[in-house]
């Protein structure tokens, strides 16, 4: 079919696809201008040839730009309608995905990538990819920017999760869970076990982030608990001797202590990444464990020989003298910890003299 009729004079000429919008202009071609036998990729190359050589049909400009009786300007600088560039896909595979994904090809928002990254979900399913794993990788970190500025943080971890580079994407879920960890109390749970069951992220990774917490808001415990959980050892030994260990020497309630550093010293190859052990965690835990022992034997042997009750005491002397060999080795770098160590001391000086 021929889409320009030229009337009675050279100056007078017929547009069929005059008022027609880009889809109406692709139908056209498609149904009466194309040969019947032409493929939708031949189709299509007829149409693009149609609105870019010899503007005679709209270009294929987004809806939000879209000229409603259609644009015959060939329009090379601007966007095009990510339905078309879909279309093209069909038709030729290495068409640029960049291109189609741009959020310029549907929407007036620059900043919007909602649209982009799930259709991008839908073409990667069906085997197409981008260009390169950067582009894929900005795509996800755009998209998750934008939820996290709605405040579905936990929506941006899980897009942020389907970053390829392996160190991006540890480095980007980890910068989102430390930006929204204060959001997690009690209310809202089952966000924090949805994290963690759902999609899988790594305990260590929310751990770092509440341990930053913890650190900010003063709070020792929590912060050496979850330091632990991040499988911090080294830092979380520091703070166990530096913070927790003092205080709890001084208030004799030393339980909390005790399950930490037993944690510590659960494996030889935590225990060869942490420096200084020996003459710190180890010291407190030994001291720790004769009092349990002494206190255990008093216990269970309150109605006991006094011949007896004395073996008891004589089998726990090697570890006592152990002890008071090692305390002069205790860091002492505070007040506390002065104190701490002088208490340490004499309780080892009244396991001796028992």
């Amino acid at each position: 079919g021929q889409p320009v009729q030229n009337g009675s004079s050279e100056a007078v000429t017929t547009n069929t696809l005059t008022g027609l919008d880009w889809q109406r202009s692709l139908s056209q071609h498609l149904w009466y201008l194309a040969s019947p036998l032409a493929s939708v990729p031949d189709t299509l190359a007829m149409y693009e040839q149609a609105w870019r050589l010899q503007p005679y049909c709209a270009r294929p400009q987004p809806k939000y730009s879209e000229d409603p009786e259609g644009c015959l300007d060939d329009g090379l600088d601007s966007s095009l309608d990510i339905k078309y560039h879909i279309i093209k896909l069909y038709s030729d595979r290495s068409h640029s995905l960049e291109s189609t994904l741009t959020p310029a090809s549907h929407t007036s928002d620059p900043l919007d990538f909602r649209t982009s990254w799930f259709i991008y979900r839908i073409l990667e399913s069906l085997g197409y990819k981008m260009s390169s794993v950067a582009s894929h990788d900005k795509l996800c970190l755009e998209f998750a920017s934008q939820l996290e500025k709605l405040g579905l943080w936990h929506w941006a971890v899980f897009v942020l999760l389907h970053i390829q580079d392996t160190g991006m994407r540890k480095q980007s879920v980890e910068r989102v869970l430390g930006s929204s960890v204060a959001n997690l109390d009690d209310t809202n749970q089952h966000r924090e076990q949805w994290i963690l069951e759902t999609l899988r992220v790594p305990v260590p990774w929310l751990a770092r982030a509440k341990a930053v917490l913890a650190r900010v808001q003063g709070n020792h415990e929590e912060l050496a608990q979850q330091l632990l959980k991040a499988e911090d050892w080294s830092e979380a030994h520091k703070v166990i001797v530096e913070e927790l260990a003092p205080s709890a020497i001084l208030s004799q309630d030393p339980q909390s202590l005790l399950a930490f550093l037993q944690q510590l010293s659960s494996e030889e190859e935590i225990i060869q990444q942490i420096p200084g052990w020996d003459t710190e965690g180890k010291i407190y835990l030994e001291f720790l464990s004769v009092g349990s022992a002494v206190d255990k034997v008093l216990q269970n042997n309150s109605d006991m020989d006094p011949n007896i009750l004395r073996y008891e005491f004589e089998r726990l002397k090697p570890l006592v003298t152990n002890l008071c060999r090692s305390i002069g080795n205790l860091p002492v770098n505070t007040s506390k910890q002065r104190l701490a160590q002088s208490e340490i001391a004499k309780q080892a000086a009244h396991y001796m003299r028992a």
